[in-house]
C-alpha cells in the first residue's frame, strides 16, 4: 500500500511540473574506437536517450520528454526503444577500403534499464538545481571483424546523434611472463 502511494505521489509531482523545461550541458555524443589484433573493431557509443529519439523523430518534440518518457507505458516505450535499436543497426556503419563491412553485433540496455536510468534522472533533476547536466546519457556498443590487411576505417554514425567526440586506440597485447620475482611491466611514455 505504501509504494502504490510512494508511486502515485511521484507521478502527480512528475506530472504538476510539466512546465518545467531542463537545459542540456554537453550535448555530444561520444564514441571510443578500439581496434584490437588488426581486425576486431569494437565501438562503444555515449549519447544522450531523448535528443538523440527526438532527433530521429522516435519521439515528438516537447519541452517535457523526460517526464513523458518517464511516465509512458512499457510497451509503449518498449516500441520506441526498438525504433532506436532499427535506427542503429542500419545507420552504424564501418566501412573498410570503401566497402561496408557486414556482420556488425550490436549490443544496447534493455527498454527496462533505459526506462529506469530516464525515471533515476528526472528524480535527480527534480532534487537538484543543478540542471547544467540534465542529459539521459546512455551507451550502446558493437563490435565487428575487419580485413585483416584494411587501409582505411571510415565510420558512419546516425544523423540524430548530432556531432559525434572520438576517440582511436589499437592497443598492444603482450603476454608479461612470471619469473621467479613475480611479473612486471615497463613501457617508456615518450
Amino acid at each position: 500500500m505504501f509504494k502504490m502511494l510512494l508511486t502515485s505521489f511521484t507521478l502527480s509531482l512528475i506530472l504538476s511540473l510539466g512546465s518545467q523545461s531542463f537545459a542540456h550541458g554537453l550535448n555530444m555524443s561520444s564514441a571510443s574506437i578500439t581496434l584490437r589484433d588488426e581486425i576486431h573493431l569494437l565501438l562503444n557509443v555515449q549519447y544522450d536517450l531523448i535528443s538523440v529519439m527526438e532527433k530521429a523523430k522516435i519521439l515528438s518534440a516537447d519541452k517535457n520528454l523526460l517526464q513523458i518518457v518517464a511516465t509512458m507505458p512499457a510497451t509503449e516505450f518498449e516500441d520506441k526503444v526498438q525504433q532506436l535499436k532499427i535506427l542503429f543497426t542500419q545507420q552504424l556503419v564501418a566501412i573498410t577500403d570503401g566497402k561496408t563491412v557486414e556482420g556488425m553485433q550490436f549490443k544496447f540496455p534493455t527498454g527496462a534499464e533505459l526506462q529506469s536510468m530516464v525515471r533515476q534522472r528526472l528524480m535527480q533533476s527534480l532534487t537538484s538545481s543543478d540542471h547544467d547536466h540534465d542529459q539521459s546519457l546512455t551507451w550502446l556498443e558493437a563490435d565487428v571483424l575487419i580485413h585483416k590487411n584494411a587501409k582505411g576505417l571510415e565510420l558512419q554514425f546516425p544523423a540524430a546523434l548530432g556531432s559525434v567526440v572520438s576517440t582511436f586506440s589499437r592497443p598492444e597485447t603482450i603476454v608479461i611472463q612470471s619469473g621467479k620475482a613475480g611479473a612486471s611491466y615497463s613501457r617508456l611514455l615518450r
